[in-house]
């Protein structure tokens, strides 16, 4: 569970960092 833990919140950051990236790429384009 410990080693599980760390590599789910690095999972969240990544996911939020692409849905930013992909909502600005989108807002760029619309």
């Amino acid at each position: 569970m410990d080693t599980i833990m760390p590599f789910s919140k690095k999972n969240q950051t990544i996911l939020s960092l692409i849905a930013a990236i992909a909502w600005f790429i989108a807002g760029g384009l619309l």
